[in-house]
């Protein structure tokens, strides 16, 4: 008796033109939906926003996340994962280097020619120092707004004498206190405040 033997099938078996008709809807899915597949199709829009042309892949097989460059964000994300970072903020940071890389610096003239370059040390490096960067002072920004609110019933009189945007505002302000010897005063509470925040 022969045992008949059926292959699984594969969720995605297409060919490229396929590919391209399908990847703007996957891309409009929430980001917590978002798998290598997506990412793999929201680096050939950006790819193809930036350089209309459509992105060449270095071998197809049918399936997206199968493909070099699929391997490629399958390994940045494992990355970010591996970092510490929860599922969707492992997802929001790779979504946000994908646009660094196209936006910032492909539009500048380097040349995104592959998902490779995503993956060299130094490319990755440099969008992580501009990341943290940009992550300190949007925490410092909501920082800053939430002491704000604080002030209207702690230390009124600091809305009427300042305009406090940074932390470096804070510093200074610190320095101000430290010299002129204001104890107890609303510059000295803010100081206070700000340090138990983390903001100074």
């Amino acid at each position: 008796m022969l045992a008949v033997i059926t292959k699984k099938k594969r969720k995605f078996n297409m060919n490229l033109q396929e590919f391209h008709n399908s990847k703007q809807g996957w891309v409009i899915k929430e980001k917590k939906s978002w798998n290598i597949v997506t990412f793999v199709s929201y680096f050939c829009i950006k790819y193809e926003t930036l350089y209309e042309v459509k992105y060449r892949f270095s071998r197809w097989a049918g399936n997206p996340a199968l493909t070099k460059e699929g391997r490629d964000f399958s390994k940045l994300l494992k990355e970010y994962k591996e970092s510490g970072m929860e599922s969707l903020e492992a997802k929001m940071k790779l979504y946000n280097y994908i646009n660094w890389s196209f936006d910032y610096k492909g539009v500048r003239g380097t040349n995104i020619n592959s998902s490779g370059l995503l993956c060299h040390h130094s490319f990755f490096n440099e969008f992580e120092k501009k990341y943290d960067s940009f992550m300190k002072k949007k925490k410092s920004k909501v920082g800053i707004s939430s002491l704000l609110d604080w002030c209207k019933s702690n230390a009124p009189s600091i809305l009427d004498n300042y305009d406090i945007e940074t932390d470096k505002d804070l510093v200074f302000i610190e320095k101000m206190a430290k010299m002129d010897g204001m104890q107890d005063s609303d510059e000295y509470n803010l100081i206070l405040e700000s340090k138990k925040r983390g903001i100074l």
